[in-house]
């Protein structure tokens, strides 16, 4: 019976015997470990150094906002008449497009004696009828047509939040637009306030265009001696 080596240790049988310790041999390099990398936070600024926005400068007086107010019920209707005019000239444009359609249509339906005619109303109808499908077709009709007569309901909307509304005065040719103040926010005098404000600036923009015409028509006149 072979002996055993003297480096390993005798076993009663009880225990496990250890064959490989921990040896570091010849040539034998143990591997290295990969260390996992440290995850640091990113670096946030502070809060205190942050500058803040520079808020807007309070209103000092009510006239004030009443000259802001003043000044979106003029951009307002600025937008309005023009609006009024743009659909007016694209108004009368599309009537005499459905009337020429008409009138072609029935050239055709009871046609002329001479052909000559006859296919020149043709040649006019392809014409016109391509006019009017491009008229729609391009968005022209719901531009021209369709929103001015919602202009007032759409910047009500948008004034929602302001409360305030813009209203329609005068009659269909001579119609104008102005902001009324929403009365379940506004007091009595609130309103009272910006109406009298309104007529005094109007008052004074009249009186002013007045002189100014009158120092036009002197400088005109010749010096009589």
């Amino acid at each position: 019976m072979e002996s055993s080596p003297d480096f390993l240790p005798e076993s009663d049988g009880d225990t496990e015997v250890e064959l490989l310790p921990n040896l570091k041999l010849a040539g034998v390099t143990e591997p290295r470990r990969r260390e996992k990398p440290v995850l640091k936070p990113p670096k946030t600024a502070d809060a205190e150094n942050i500058p803040l926005p520079p808020s807007p400068p309070p209103l000092s007086s009510p006239s004030e906002i009443y000259s802001n107010l003043l000044i979106l019920e003029e951009s307002l209707r600025q937008q309005y008449l023009n609006q009024r005019q743009s659909q007016r000239k694209y108004s009368t444009f599309y009537f005499v497009l459905l009337s020429l359609t008409a009138y072609l249509v029935y050239s055709q339906i009871y046609p002329s004696i001479y052909s000559y005619v006859f296919f020149f109303h043709r040649f006019c109808l392809i014409a016109v009828l391509s006019t009017l499908g491009l008229f729609h077709l391009s968005g022209m009709y719901t531009k021209k047509l369709v929103y001015p007569r919602k202009f007032i309901y759409n910047s009500n909307r948008g004034l929602r939040g302001f409360n305030v509304k813009l209203v329609k005065t005068g009659g269909y040719f001579s119609s104008t637009v102005h902001l009324v103040l929403n009365t379940r926010v506004f007091s009595t005098e609130n309103i009272e306030q910006w109406e009298e404000y309104r007529l005094g600036y109007f008052e004074r923009e009249r009186k002013k265009k007045i002189k100014e015409k009158k120092e036009r028509k002197e400088r005109k006149e010749p010096v009589r001696s």
